[in-house]
């Protein structure tokens, strides 16, 4: 079954498959998730990936002059 996912403007059913990823020196365990619909472009909402996690495990600064992104570990 299918899990729901929930963003700021709305919800969607999706498959979660865990993967490895690396913030520095730092490891997580994080699902990803796959739509069970075609995702259109065009007309959906706008997703953020990986949010819960890695802002939970750090603060991070977005410099948008820049084109930069910061993340410093809690």
């Amino acid at each position: 079954m299918p899990d729901e996912i929930r963003g700021l403007t709305g919800t969607d059913k999706a498959w979660a498959k865990h993967v490895d990823i690396w913030v520095g020196e730092h490891r997580f365990n994080v699902p990803v998730y796959w739509l069970v619909r075609k995702f259109n472009r065009e007309t959906d909402y706008p997703m953020i990936l990986g949010r819960k996690i890695i802002f939970d495990n750090f603060d991070i600064l977005f410099k948008q002059k820049e084109k930069k992104v910061y993340f410093f570990r809690h």
